[in-house]
């Protein structure tokens, strides 16, 4: 919702969600970034503000403290190419 703040209710329906995912024998492959920031980073410039590399670091520890049992294979970004070309 705003910087350094994670909206436990949201990481509990991701949690069911690839509790679900797992029942059904798969794996998971979760993706960081996909083609989206928060409205706050928007505002901030996105990724052309430094600093939000920081918040993605803080985010990204976050999720993986939050779901590294759970998670078989990692993404960072999902087709950087294409999102730096198209949005920047």
């Amino acid at each position: 919702p705003k910087p350094h703040e994670f909206d436990q209710e949201v990481l509990s329906r991701y949690q069911t969600i690839i509790s679900e995912v797992k029942k059904r024998n798969m794996k998971i492959m979760l993706t960081l970034m996909h083609h989206s920031i928060p409205k706050w980073a928007q505002e901030m410039s996105g990724w052309q503000n430094k600093e939000l590399g920081q918040h993605f670091q803080e985010f990204s520890q976050k999720m993986i403290q939050t779901f590294h049992q759970d998670v078989e294979y990692w993404i960072t970004f999902n087709e950087a190419n294409i999102f730096s070309t198209l949005a920047y």
